[in-house]
Formats: C-alpha cells, structure tokens, sequence
C-alpha cells in the first residue's frame, strides 16, 4: 500500500510523477497570472484619490502589496524559465508518450481524496474564522485558525505550531495598527 504524498511533494510536483517541465510549465504560467495581477494592483492603487493621513497615503498598502508580488512573481517565472532551459536538453532523450503519461499521473493525483478534502478544510476554516472574529476579535480568533492551517497541512512539530500562529499574529497585528494604522477586530475579551 502506497502512502499519500504530502502536501508539500504536491505543491512542488514531487511523486506525483509531475517531471520538472510540468512544474516549470506551471511556475511561469502562475507567475505571469500573478505578475498580471500586481500590475492591475499597482495601476488600480495609482488611480485612489491621494489623501495623506499621518505620514501614510490611501497608496501605501496597495503599493506594498503590489511591489511584493510583483518581486515574487518575477522571481517565480525566472525559477520557471531556469527550469525550462535545463530540462530542454534532456526532453530530446524522451519521446512523447512519457510526457503525456507523466502529465496525465500529475493531472490524476492532483485531485486525490486528501488533496481536495485539505482545499476544502481550509475553505470551512476561512468560513468559521469570519464568523469567529466578529464575536472575539483579530487578536483572539487569528491564532488558532493558523494552528488549524498548520495542522490541516501536515505540521507536526509542537513548538511551530506554539509559536508560529503567535508570532505571526502579532508581528500582522502590530504592522496594521502601527504602522498603517488600520484598526482591526475587536471585541470585549481583550
């Protein structure tokens, strides 16, 4: 009996049979979806209606956002293309039919039972959070939804799972409210 690969082999191509070029394939079409959209972020953020409140402009968000995926979507279509020009040499040696096999295995296991069951999981979590938060706040309600995520995607060590959701929750916390002073959640536990 074949053990189930982890989320992490499926979201890198690993066992899945998916070969490097299926990945790379992947990596520049997602990373030109991507970059299209931070394009679109940065043109729509350029059209607000520039009000300066406390040092910070209605922009600064929206930028921040824009610029960061822009810089991660280059970097995933130079990852793509790298990709693409070391496999090239190699896919003369290998006929056609290998490469429709190994793209119909990685299309197959890319919609195994455990793999849609975690994209679904993750979709009820996101469901219960907006209704949690509501009712205990950003502070209260963020936490134990990234223990969730973790737990749901195959994280094991206990001090990750301590720390990470915490960590994470008020360093985003002390970001918006500080520094771009976006009130977030609250309720009358905290």
């Amino acid at each position: 009996m074949q053990a189930s690969p982890s989320f992490r082999s499926i979201a890198w191509g690993q066992s899945l049979g998916m070969e490097k070029s299926d990945s790379a394939r992947s990596d520049i079409v997602f990373g030109a979806i991507f970059l299209g959209l931070a394009v679109f972020t940065l043109f729509m953020s350029s059209q607000l209606f520039e009000r300066v409140q406390a040092g910070l402009s209605i922009r600064t968000f929206p930028n921040f956002v824009g610029v960061g995926m822009a810089v991660l979507a280059l970097m995933l279509l130079a990852k793509g293309v790298r990709a693409m020009r070391e496999e090239h040499g190699a896919s003369e040696h290998r006929g056609a039919s290998g490469r429709e096999a190994a793209a119909e295995r990685s299309l197959r296991d890319l919609f195994q039972p455990s793999f849609v069951l975690r994209g679904l999981g993750f979709a009820v979590l996101g469901v219960v959070y907006t209704q949690v938060i509501r009712q205990v706040g950003y502070v209260v309600a963020t936490p134990p939804l990234i223990f969730c995520a973790m737990l749901l995607y195959g994280e094991k060590k206990w001090y990750r799972l301590v720390l990470i959701p915490i960590i994470v929750t008020a360093v985003l916390f002390h970001l918006f409210r500080t520094f771009f002073r976006v009130p977030l959640p609250r309720a009358g536990l905290w």
